[in-house]
């Protein structure tokens, strides 16, 4: 499972996160050039996730619909 989720390392550029069958979820930072670096594990234990889904979160850590 992969998901484009925009830029969430800061330095706009396009990011994915991805979920392998065991259970770890992935980021890959993007290059700026339509291409995207190695993979860095940023969770685990998430083998029971039905879905990974793209969604906003505010400069101060919000959901914007909760603002």
């Amino acid at each position: 499972m992969i998901v484009g989720v925009g830029d969430i390392t800061g330095d706009v550029k396009a990011d994915l996160v991805s979920r392998d069958s065991a259970g770890n979820v992935w980021r890959n930072n993007g290059d700026g050039k339509g291409s995207f670096g190695a993979r860095t594990r940023i969770a685990t234990d998430w083998q029971g996730c039905k879905g990974l889904f793209q969604g906003g979160v505010s400069e101060n850590g919000s959901h914007p619909e909760q603002e």
